[in-house]
């Protein structure tokens, strides 16, 4: 099992950002990484509030702030970028 606390903890040397939003489309977290890329996940809320969807983006950055992206891979993996969860 993935304990969530000690990935952070693990991976954060390589963040240089971290940015949460609320959109239409759902929840929203940015992870911008020292080498230029990261990823952007997004949390849809299923009907019954109880699932949810997560679509995971890989990312490029092409300038400073957190909104200077563009898809960094443009061939669907469901497997990798698609994630259902029910609680």
């Amino acid at each position: 099992m993935l304990n969530t606390g000690r990935f952070l903890e693990q991976i954060d040397p390589y963040i240089v950002v971290m940015h949460e939003e609320c959109s239409q489309e759902g929840d929203v977290l940015i992870i911008r990484f020292h080498n230029g890329f990261g990823v952007k996940i997004l949390r849809l809320a299923l009907e019954a509030k109880t699932s949810f969807f997560f679509v995971v983006m890989v990312l490029k950055f092409h300038g400073a702030r957190i909104k200077d992206f563009k898809l960094a891979q443009y061939i669907s993996i469901p497997e990798v970028n698609f994630i259902y969860l029910t609680f």
